[in-house]
């Protein structure tokens, strides 16, 4: 019995590795964790079966498919015990609130992540409370609130450091230069997309590299080089396809429009946001949706387009006001509020026991 039990861990975690080796190639490799799937249910262990319903939700995180996502996050979270599992459990609860912050819904994501922060504090895992930092810094990110968003990606930084953890250190690093951008300090921003780009090259992350390429070309066009900004957008395009990344397709369309706007080809501007604007919608990124429509409408008003630009427009203010409005930043508020209450008083609870 315990022989069976030993060669049918020894399978599980074959496929599982299987699984991640193919998972660019079509099918195969959601095929094989679905195998996996079924023996680890087979063996009736637990931990297994909440490791491939993570894994399964990762993929279709991965391929754009967030509502199956949601699905088998939910399912592994059913299924793994937070007492028992801690930092398994937090790596769903943290992975939840990456989809949640994807379709734009950024008070739910921001409470995963602060259920996930809270757990891996409790499992003493300082890298998953890194990660959860450059996370909570992503949803100040959204919300406009930059020099916020800096403080918690610093955070990031700072752990990536001290642990030597180059492939963190290249995530923050590329965070912060989205941050810098974003406020206007462009030359700020350049320097930390170049650090990110260089840590990425050197770790031969292929799609690494498209990231940053693909952030310092939106630098470069920021800095009115249209041209070499195309060039870098269209090969960062290239390789995001190759990959099968939904999302990061649809917001590099986004910049091949802006690209093609800034020389003048509006016909090729139009044709690629509308194309992004298309594969936004097929997965429900509204997060997308609202650049793309805030592009497309500066396009209508370029081309004199007017009453267009209106229709544009007005879907553009529409989604920001249901994913960045008022509501949405006092939720949010008040999320972290409660958290940093909860915070004093464990500190509290802990200084009088001690």
């Amino acid at each position: 019995m315990l022989t069976q039990k030993i060669v049918d861990t020894t399978r599980f975690n074959v496929l599982f590795e299987l699984s991640q080796t193919y998972r660019d190639s079509g099918e195969i490799g959601m095929q094989y964790i679905h195998q996996a799937l079924e023996l680890a249910k087979k063996m009736d262990n637990i931990k297994l079966v909440g490791s491939a319903y993570h894994k399964i939700g990762y993929f279709q995180y991965c391929k754009g498919d967030y509502q199956l996502a949601v699905d088998s996050y939910k399912k592994a979270l059913l299924v793994l015990d937070p007492k028992v599992h801690k930092k398994q459990h937090a790596d769903v609860d943290n992975d939840l609130g990456l989809v949640y912050k994807s379709i734009g819904n950024y008070d739910l994501a921001l409470s995963f992540f602060i259920a996930a922060l809270d757990e891996y504090s409790k499992a003493n895992y300082s890298m998953g409370v890194a990660m959860v930092n450059n996370n909570i810094g992503q949803i100040y990110y959204f919300q406009n609130n930059f020099k916020l968003a800096i403080s918690y990606f610093e955070k990031y930084a700072s752990f990536a450091r001290r642990s030597g953890n180059a492939t963190s250190l290249a995530g923050a690093e590329n965070n912060l230069g989205g941050a810098y951008s974003e406020m206007g300090n462009l030359a700020k921003a350049l320097f930390h997309y170049q650090f990110a780009f260089h840590l990425y090259d050197s770790l031969g992350s292929r799609f690494g590299v498209a990231i940053l390429n693909d952030n310092i070309a939106t630098i470069l066009y920021k800095m009115g080089d249209f041209k070499l900004a195309l060039a870098k957008h269209l090969y960062s395009y290239r390789l995001f396809r190759e990959f099968g990344m939904k999302e990061q397709m649809i917001y590099s369309g986004n910049n091949i429009g802006l690209d093609y706007m800034g020389l003048g080809k509006y016909q090729l501007a139009e044709k690629s946001m509308k194309e992004a604007l298309s594969l936004a919608i097929e997965i429900g990124h509204n997060e997308a949706q609202e650049g793309l429509y805030e592009s497309l409408s500066l396009l209508y008003q370029k081309t004199k387009r007017y009453s267009q630009a209106l229709d544009a427009y007005k879907s553009y203010t529409s989604i920001k006001d249901s994913i960045s409005g008022k509501e949405t930043q006092k939720e949010i508020a008040e999320i972290q509020t409660k958290y940093e209450a909860a915070k004093k008083e464990q500190a509290l609870l802990n200084s009088k026991f001690k």
